[in-house]
């Protein structure tokens, strides 16, 4: 089965084909691809909030670095409790996840990442969102390339 992630990025990754055409000469069932957002979205009903360590080990970043992004990103608020416990929506674990592209991922200074998340932020959250698949079909296919070692 052939899926839809595959095809649009076969102009990336060239070898994608070559792997589909392989295992489809060895027939060897392809395993469904899946993104990184398709896996969150299953787990989105299994928690309404998340605590300050559990967004920190998500997204592999300090819990300092997730306080210090609150001071320099004024739209990134987590809801706090009376005893200043942070809780994290979705949407919060959405826009760290943004921040982290841009800052760690891309390399960009804090001011840089404040200015294309104002001046253009669809395109930094889509372009992350590409990102985050792509990377998801890279480890897929590394997955993928050791299984068929296997056979050689």
């Amino acid at each position: 089965m052939r899926l839809i992630c595959i095809k649009s990025c076969m102009k990336i990754f060239p070898i994608a084909e070559k792997i589909v055409t392989l295992l489809h000469l060895l027939e060897i069932p392809l395993k469904t691809f899946k993104s990184l957002g398709a896996m969150e979205s299953e787990n989105k009903e299994l928690k309404r909030y998340y605590t300050i360590k559990e967004v920190a080990q998500m997204i592999n970043v300090n819990e300092s670095t997730l306080r210090f992004w609150e001071t320099e990103f004024p739209y990134l608020r987590p809801k706090t409790l009376g005893n200043k416990v942070r809780q994290y929506q979705e949407k919060d674990i959405e826009q760290i996840r943004l921040i982290h592209n841009l800052v760690k991922v891309r390399g960009f200074k804090l001011a840089a990442a404040q200015k294309i998340i104002s001046q253009n932020r669809h395109g930094a959250e889509k372009s992350a969102e590409i990102l985050q698949n792509l990377l998801a079909i890279r480890e897929e296919l590394k997955e993928l390339k050791r299984s068929l070692d296997m056979f050689v």
